[in-house]
């Protein structure tokens, strides 16, 4: 069933709480959510063909992902890659979401240590270049007028997990 922009609002708003004022070191769970969709982002319509309704899945999402990310930046990507899986990602109504998220984005809070962590993963995985417009032209819906071995990296020190954020309905 598909989610509405405002539920998933309220996951990006549970995720976003686990950030304070420094950097966070991702826990393995957190970890695994962006990789996955940093490996998502490296496919495309050429990428093997997995069956029709994944195939389509995997495109809404990757999509929704760049969508994201380069009208809202890189916090609001991260917060998305570990809100929901991809399925679940997939399964967000579409219609009006980049604005409402745009909208929600600009009267909540930005902290520090959620910026630091989204621009430190952004660009240690390249993930504008992954995200370029020539990947992915922005959608009408959201129109508002290589794999490398880095598991050693300080962001995924597992030294002070953070701890699993509880279950919700997208996750």
């Amino acid at each position: 069933m598909a989610q509405s922009p405002n539920e998933f609002i309220k996951v990006l708003d549970e995720t976003k709480a686990a950030f304070r004022e420094t950097r966070l070191s991702l826990s393995t769970y957190q970890r695994q959510r962006f990789e996955e969709c940093y490996n998502l982002l490296q496919e495309n319509d050429s990428s093997p063909v997995r069956g029709d309704r994944r195939q389509d899945r995997r495109k809404r999402t990757r999509n929704l992902l760049i969508d994201v990310f380069l009208v809202l930046g890189s916090e609001v990507f991260l917060l998305s890659t570990l809100a929901a899986s991809i399925t679940k990602l997939s399964e967000v109504r579409q219609r009006q979401l980049i604005p409402t998220l745009q909208k929600w984005w600009n009267d909540t809070t930005h902290p520090q240590g959620l910026t630091d962590t989204a621009v430190e993963l952004c660009d240690l995985y390249s993930i504008s270049t992954l995200a370029s417009p020539k990947k992915r032209n922005i959608s009408e819906v959201a129109s508002l007028d290589g794999t490398r071995d880095i598991t050693n990296h300080k962001l995924f020190a597992d030294v002070q997990e953070t701890p699993r954020l509880r279950k919700h309905s997208l996750i």
